[in-house]
């Protein structure tokens, strides 16, 4: 036979095989640690502040409150006080052995008032107004009685109830001592006060108070962009916040690929963290922290407190008090006396006196 012939040109490819099953999926990757976030600010109300986080660790900051402003100047001395009230009248004559009864009583309509008594003798009160202004003139004297006709010596009358005392209490009323040892105490009898005295001459104003010390105050709060914010005083010190902003979560680990299988997927964020957004400083020593989860906080009012005022001048003194009235004379024993039978507070300020001629 012949020679075998040349080997021909190989065949095309046949065609591709059907793709493998898929391999298994890869195992998530483990999730990132979460972000240690602001849960809470706490305003301690003695100039520093209480940040809590959320790994429930915490930091509070310095006393941020500014230095006492300084000191105000002294007051001016204060008006001198009212002049004193007029001194009492001198005290009664001695009665006569017969009672000497009250003919009448008049309001002098000036803060006195006269009682006439039935041997034409007289008592004016002290002015019983509050307290005066400049002391009033002394009153004149009272007209002496005059002696009557000795008569016959009829029969001893029954004595009357004469007035033994009156006394003035120094709280507006006034006590009546009569002889038959009953008294009678009136009602607040003071009235208006009249008009104060003209104010003496302000005394030496006092050396002014040693300045405070100047208030280390707020001048301004920065932003650093970086989770950090920076609070400028008026001293030209300046402080800056330690990283407020919480810590992100790390990414998770990319699951490992499976032999021809869908790639795994990631792992779950870290809670984001709670951050500074910005500082406001609001113009009246407070400022406010907004947050990055639309919360904020406003501290409280970290200005200084001002200086102690300077201290009040002393009291101007006292008006001299007014001379006591003269004593009247002892009238001569008279008739039977005009005695008190019953006296009645009226309840506004008038008290009625009861007489035993019935009057």
């Amino acid at each position: 036979t012949g020679a075998n012939g040349a080997d021909g040109a190989d065949g095309a490819d046949g065609a591709d095989g059907a793709d493998g099953a898929d391999g298994a999926d890869g195992t998530n990757g483990t999730n990132g640690v979460d972000g240690n976030g602001i849960v809470s600010t706490v305003d301690n109300g003695d100039g520093t502040f209480t940040i809590n986080f959320t790994d429930n660790t915490s930091f509070t900051t310095s006393d941020l409150t500014g230095a006492n402003g300084a000191d105000g100047s002294n007051g001016s001395d204060g008006a001198d006080g009212v002049d004193g009230a007029d001194g009492a009248d001198g005290t009664n004559g001695t009665n006569g052995v017969d009672g000497n009864g009250i003919v009448s009583t008049v309001d002098n309509g000036d803060g006195t008032f006269t009682i006439n008594f039935s041997d034409n003798t007289s008592f004016t009160t002290s002015d019983l107004t509050g307290a005066n202004g400049a002391d009033g003139a002394d009153g004149s004297d009272g007209t002496d009685g005059a002696d009557g006709t000795n008569g016959t010596n009829g029969v001893d009358g029954t004595d009357g109830n004469g007035i033994v005392s009156t006394v003035d209490n120094g709280d507006g009323t006034f006590t009546i001592n009569f002889s038959d040892n009953t008294s009678f105490t009136t009602s607040d009898l003071t009235g208006a006060n009249g008009a104060d005295g003209a104010d003496g001459s302000d005394g030496t104003d006092g050396a002014d108070g040693t300045n405070g010390v100047d208030g280390n105050g707020i001048v301004s709060t920065v932003d650093n962009g970086d989770g950090t914010f920076t609070i400028n005083f008026s001293d030209n010190t300046s402080f800056t916040t330690s990283d407020l902003t919480g810590a992100n979560g790390a990414d998770g680990a990319d699951g490992a690929d499976g032999a021809d299988g869908a790639d795994g997927t990631n792992g779950t964020n870290g809670v984001d963290g709670n951050g500074i957004v910005s500082t406001v400083d609001n113009g009246d020593g407070t400022f406010t922290i907004n947050f990055t989860d639309n919360t904020s906080f406003t501290t409280s009012d970290l200005t200084g407190a001002n200086g102690a005022d300077g201290s009040n001048g002393s009291d101007g003194a006292d008006g001299v008090d007014g001379a006591d009235g003269a004593d009247g004379t002892n009238g001569t024993n008279g008739v039977d006396g005009n005695g008190i039978v019953s006296t009645v507070d009226n309840g506004d300020g008038t008290f009625t006196i009861n007489f035993s001629d019935n009057t």
